[in-house]
């Protein structure tokens, strides 16, 4: 008669705690997912063609360009800021993108990329900024 209550405290307990840890894990694990898929609307995203670079975001929230990188080993900042008010985003021509001073990952001058596949810009958004 003891060994059964004693059994079945040891049988409950175990359960207690394995269904607080699933829940526990089950939680983390699921807030880490909705923060990648909002990580992922928020993010300014760019598509290069010939008519030039064209920014956009899945979010609408403000934010301010301030830079552009080529293939992660050049880059070159706006002579002036572009603001970005909607989802839609600004193009930026190649004429445009030539006239500016490129440096290499050394903050060295170079010349426009000509061959680069990939272009991103460097912003930050102003409604997290006036938060912090």
């Amino acid at each position: 008669m003891v060994q059964e209550n004693l059994i079945r405290r040891l049988v409950f307990w175990n359960r207690f705690w394995l269904v607080l840890l699933i829940s526990v894990v089950l939680g983390w694990g699921s807030r880490r997912f909705v923060a990648n898929i909002h990580e992922d609307t928020d993010r300014l995203q760019g598509h290069i063609s010939a008519e030039g670079l064209k920014l956009f975001t899945a979010s609408g929230d403000p934010l301010v360009i301030t830079h552009v990188v080529a293939d992660e080993d050049s880059w070159a900042a706006l002579p002036k800021p572009i603001p970005q008010a909607d989802s839609g985003g600004p193009l930026i021509t190649l004429e445009e993108m030539k006239k500016w001073q490129w440096h290499d990952r050394f903050n060295q001058p170079i010349a426009f990329p000509e061959k680069s596949t990939s272009f991103a810009a460097l912003y930050y958004r102003t409604r997290r900024t006036e938060v912090r």
